[in-house]
């Protein structure tokens, strides 16, 4: 009888735990019908998190106002200027393409180098003349702009539209120039890697060629091909000499080093001369050491000794 009890509460635990389970999962498989059946909360997220990014994202730049005319700015500030800024700015980097795709070529010659370093120069020129126009215009700009002040906050008055078209013309105008002054310091950085670059090669070159391996003195390769390699050191002799010319920044100091060292060379001659002749003589009753006696005339007669007396 007892068993019979147990056997009854055992499938009534069993029957009660089933029915549990059955409503928790009817319940759950409604919300999942519920939160299918709303479509509004699918289409909020995306706007909520891109409000969430917008306000970490940079701001994005000022649009330029369409009440002012750009294209009667940008002539304006070419004629203070007296060039096509845009077209100059251009031309600069089309200039540096041309010359880093030619310093890409394998076994360029010393006048080559030259070259390329002449019109990197005749760039940097360039620049800097653009620069001298563009510094006086941009500090003029920035010191009416600190005059004007900053704009009127959204929850202020607005200015008059003649002071707010002004403004925006101003803003445009530096604009320009600072865009123009990025272009400058940014081509001097590049001409700068462009001659970096050259004098690697420069050094390459030579070191190829000093560790070249040649043939021995002796070996009648060295001499029998001599003819067709005089004229090929001569052009490099030459373009060593002009290459070392054109790196002296001031020709004058070569005269003043070749006049110096020919007065030197003239003082020592001079010295040596009186010393050399101050020695030949010897008081002492010993024997003079063997420099003292280097340094004598020696014992000759007759016209040979009358030779050296005269010049000595």
């Amino acid at each position: 009888m007892a068993g019979l009890f147990r056997h009854i509460a055992r499938i009534a635990n069993f029957l009660g735990l089933s029915a549990l389970a059955v409503t928790l999962l009817a319940s759950g498989v409604c919300a999942f019908a519920q939160a299918s059946s709303t479509p509004l909360s699918g289409k909020v997220l995306p706007h909520a998190n891109s409000a969430t990014h917008g306000s970490d994202s940079k701001a994005p730049a000022e649009s330029i106002d369409p009440r002012i005319n750009t294209t009667e700015i940008v002539n304006r500030l070419d004629q203070e200027l007296g060039i096509d800024l845009q077209a100059t700015t251009t031309g600069w980097q089309r200039e540096l393409d041309q010359i880093q795709t030619e310093l890409g070529r394998p076994r360029l010659r010393y006048s080559e180098l030259n070259e390329f370093r002449d019109r990197l120069q005749r760039v940097r020129s360039e620049i800097e003349d653009t620069w001298s126009r563009l510094q006086p215009r941009l500090k003029a700009d920035k010191a009416q702009m600190a005059l004007l002040g900053p704009a009127p906050a959204a929850d202020q008055p607005p200015e008059p539209e003649q002071a707010a078209i002004a403004r925006a013309e101003l803003n445009h105008h530096l604009s320009l120039l600072s865009g123009g002054k990025a272009a400058v310091d940014s081509t001097n950085l590049r001409i700068e890697n462009l001659l970096n670059a050259i004098q690697d090669i420069r050094r390459k070159n030579f070191t190829a060629i000093l560790f070249q391996p040649i043939p021995g003195v002796y070996a009648y390769e060295t001499w029998a091909k001599l003819p067709e390699h005089v004229p090929s050191a001569a052009r490099k002799f030459r373009e060593l000499i002009t290459n070392w010319w054109h790196d002296v920044q001031d020709p004058r100091d070569v005269g003043y080093a070749v006049i110096e060292a020919l007065l030197l060379s003239l003082l020592l001659g001079f010295a040596s001369w009186k010393a050399i002749r101050r020695s030949r003589h010897w008081q002492d009753a010993t024997d003079p050491p063997f420099w003292r006696r280097a340094s004598e005339q020696p014992s000759l007669s007759g016209p040979g000794r009358m030779l050296v007396e005269s010049w000595w």
